[in-house]
């Protein structure tokens, strides 16, 4: 899979990666993945394609988190960091909420439930508050439902998560956090109205944290995307032992690498793509050779 970067604002970032066909803007889970192969990506800020969308839902504050293609922020961009940069969030349209909230893949997080803590005072702003999560013994906190939910999406399922929290460990990161703006303010500025906010990470400096706020105008900042095939097509020559050891085929061989993103188009799409993937390519072949 080949990983395309950009460096800046996030409009500069994401508009340089619509430039390029079949490039996916990372999600946070994906970005830490990135992360233990590629270390140069532990010392940036990095924008995610998660959206994050706050209502409140029978005077209980939420967080809807979204996947990339119903995050309403990419959905209106240049309007959207408008009125992050003045207002300090975005109010999406009723259809845009309505089909976010409504998507399979969204995922909803009652926000009394996880234990957030009000932020520092020499960190700023008191809007925001936080978890902490510690990277040794993450699996305490799991057995609390809306947290689990909370971490396996931004730092991955079974394996991933393992995998990661290991790199943080081993990264020196005893505790790494998430920051979102705390209760009262959700319940003040959500009451009538959805707001939605960004997601990044920040480097490994200040803890490889999950930061929700509006902080879209920094030029510091990179944005990553996922390409389809990665160039990892290969022909080889010879005999090999297929279809068994016995019965081993000699002739020109072709291979190639097909990506379909599960999480973005689900494993029905991707199966259906894959299949016609297979029809092209071997149409190409055929009248190739």
């Amino acid at each position: 899979m080949t990983l395309i970067s950009s460096r800046g604002t996030l409009l500069n970032g994401y508009q340089d990666l619509l430039l390029q066909t079949d490039i996916s803007l990372c999600h946070a889970d994906q970005l830490m993945d990135q992360r233990r192969n590629k270390p140069d990506l532990c010392d940036q800020r990095i924008y995610a394609a998660d959206g994050m969308i706050y209502f409140v839902e029978n005077r209980i504050p939420k967080l809807a988190i979204t996947r990339r293609e119903n995050n309403p922020i990419l959905l209106n961009i240049e309007r959207a960091i408008e009125e992050l940069a003045g207002r300090g969030s975005y109010r999406p349209s009723p259809r845009d909420v309505n089909l976010a909230l409504s998507e399979k893949d969204t995922l909803f997080i009652d926000l009394t439930e996880v234990n957030l803590c009000p932020k520092l005072e020499r960190t700023g702003t008191g809007i925001y508050g936080y978890i902490s999560i510690p990277t040794n013994r993450y699996h305490d906190q799991l057995d609390n439902q809306e947290l689990q939910k909370l971490v396996q999406r931004f730092y991955g399922r079974g394996r991933a998560l393992v995998r990661n929290m290991k790199m943080l460990s081993e990264g020196g990161i005893e505790q790494t956090r998430i920051f979102l703006p705390n209760l009262d303010y959700i319940r003040e500025h959500a009451a009538d109205r959805p707001f939605a906010l960004l997601a990044w990470l920040n480097s490994f400096r200040f803890s490889s944290n999950i930061v929700s706020d509006n902080c879209a105008s920094n030029e510091d900042f990179h944005v990553y995307g996922m390409g389809k095939d990665g160039a990892r097509e290969a022909t080889f020559h010879g005999k090999a032992p297929y279809p068994s050891k016995e019965e081993r085929w000699d002739g020109s061989w072709i291979f190639q690498a097909k990506f379909h993103d599960v999480q973005q188009i689900g494993p029905v799409e991707a199966r259906r793509q894959l299949l016609a993937d297979i029809d092209d390519e071997l149409s190409k072949i055929t009248k190739k050779y």
